[in-house]
């Protein structure tokens, strides 16, 4: 006779945490290793961002000119790489 249990889980409950440890949602999405891939990248892109905040803050309070531009500098190449994700998630759906 089949009670739907396993162990001490439901069916369901087994199948959505061990899909869910397999990279599936338990709407049946996987995630993708581009889908990763990208995860990935819009965390170290929004880091780059963060950390030329970071240092255009010493160099202003330190009045280091020269950081205070490469903090700037930093800040952009951070925002210009997050735009560039955001595009690519366009056009993936």
């Amino acid at each position: 006779m089949n009670t739907g249990v396993v162990g001490t889980h439901t069916k369901a409950a087994w199948h959505t945490d061990h899909a869910v440890a397999a990279g599936e949602f338990a709407s049946g999405h996987t995630h993708s290793k581009e889908h990763i891939m990208g995860a990935v990248d819009k965390a170290k892109n929004k880091a780059e961002e963060l950390a030329g905040k970071a240092k255009e803050k010493l160099g202003h309070a330190t009045g280091d000119k020269d950081t205070e531009a490469e903090g700037r500098k930093d800040q952009a190449k951070g925002n210009i790489k997050q735009a560039g994700e955001k595009v690519k998630d366009t056009f993936k759906d």
